[in-house]
């Protein structure tokens, strides 16, 4: 067996999903490995399942992901979701943004987001799928390990970019 702190590979799990994750992130925290506000995000993870992290993305490369993203669906050159599988019948379901927009490739590729990834999960990270939505999508809650599965099993997650202000009572 290794050592966790020089190689989180050793464990089975996570170390985020460790049940001696508090103790790792704080002995991170006390060898100077990590910074305060990683330890918080990472606490945050821990004990709450997420974390909202400061983007490292400008305004532009927002504002050119949301315009690429409208301009793909009037066009009509992207790929949607079929329509039994829309929970807001008004809004498109935007699949692969990335493959084409260069702004969608940024924000998939988030510096800090990644980092913290690589963090709770003690691995580099590969984004690997964008879904971009025009309206939201009045999703319900809902678990997507039914359709995605890493190996080793518990090494996926999920980030989510809003596009545009969002406040307390925006929704799910």
């Amino acid at each position: 067996m290794g050592d966790y702190y020089d190689d989180p590979r050793c464990l089975s799990i996570p170390p985020i999903e460790s049940p001696f994750g508090r103790f790792i992130i704080s002995e991170k925290l006390r060898h100077n490995i990590i910074t305060t506000k990683e330890c918080n995000h990472l606490d945050e993870l821990f004990n709450k399942g997420y974390t909202i992290v400061d983007s490292s993305l400008s305004s532009s490369t927002i504002d050119q992901a949301r315009e690429d993203i409208a301009r793909g669906i009037k066009d009509k050159k992207v790929k949607e979701q079929e329509e039994g599988y829309r929970f807001n019948p008004k809004g498109s379901r935007v699949f692969e943004a990335w493959r084409w927009s260069t702004a969608v490739r940024k924000i998939a590729l988030d510096y800090r987001v990644l980092t913290l990834l690589e963090l709770a999960y003690g691995r580099v990270p590969f984004p690997f799928q964008t879904i971009n939505f025009d309206l939201g999508t009045e999703q319900g809650l809902h678990q997507d390990s039914i359709h995605f599965h890493s190996v080793p099993e518990r090494y996926m997650s999920a980030s989510w970019t809003a596009l545009e202000d969002i406040q307390p009572d925006s929704g799910t």
